[in-house]
């Protein structure tokens, strides 16, 4: 369980990164 939410978080993580580098260029 614990391994599961680690790769929801990472995902979650990783889409936030994305939206902000779009919003920046």
């Amino acid at each position: 369980m614990l391994k599961f939410q680690n790769w929801i978080l990472k995902i979650q993580f990783r889409k936030l990164e994305q939206e902000e580098l779009s919003y920046v260029a």
